[in-house]
């Protein structure tokens, strides 16, 4: 039997909190105090964007239009270039090769090309067998689809929708607290256990 094992992007394999707040930082007007930390601890337990905004404070009107900037810039190469590989993932990664596991990215982006230069800086392409990239605005089922054609033995993911597009394929999930959910959002949406990284899940799992 094939070991194959399919990961999500964003949250999973690269930290991206640092791009996500410093796109916020740039797209909001100085004269308005956001407190970035608490929107993205906001955002982690599943508010979106203008929501968290709007959590934070601001008007529903500031909130959709810092919103909108935010989506706009979010998959800019300059701001992509902020995110980093999670520690020790690129290693482990490495050492499931070396064991003949093949591994697939999963990711949801509105700009392939943007997320292939981006593997290919941070020096991971060589270690996927294969990178599948989705519409966000339909993630899940499109997710979905592409894992029951890969029907790995295990996908691993940082949000509900991955947890959904994994249930629709009848593939195991395993969750990680790493990206845009926290452990306790995830706990109470029926997932566990709850790895803190994905080198951890990986070590307790594969």
């Amino acid at each position: 039997m094939t070991k194959r094992l399919c990961l999500d992007f964003d949250g999973t394999v690269v930290d991206c909190r640092h791009r996500q707040m410093a796109v916020l930082h740039s797209v909001t007007p100085k004269s308005l105090d956001i407190d970035r930390h608490a929107i993205w601890n906001s955002k982690r337990n599943g508010k979106s964007t203008t929501d968290a905004l709007k959590h934070a404070g601001l008007t529903l009107s500031q909130s959709m239009l810092i919103a909108m900037r935010w989506e706009k810039f979010i998959e800019d190469r300059f701001w992509l270039s902020l995110d980093v590989v999670f520690p020790n993932v690129e290693e482990t990664l490495i050492e499931l090769k070396r064991r003949d596991w093949q591994l697939v990215l999963i990711t949801a982006r509105r700009d392939p090309d943007a997320l292939h230069q981006q593997l290919l800086h941070l020096r991971i392409r060589r270690l996927l067998n294969s990178v599948h990239v989705v519409d966000p605005r339909k993630a899940a089922p499109a997710k979905a689809e592409i894992l029951y054609r890969e029907q790995p033995m295990l996908f691993v993911g940082d949000n509900e929708s991955d947890g959904t597009a994994a249930q629709l394929a009848g593939v195991p999930f395993k969750a990680v607290a790493s990206g845009q959910r926290c452990r306790e959002f995830m706990t109470d949406h029926g997932y566990s256990p709850i790895y803190s990284t994905l080198v951890e899940c990986i070590d307790a799992v594969v």
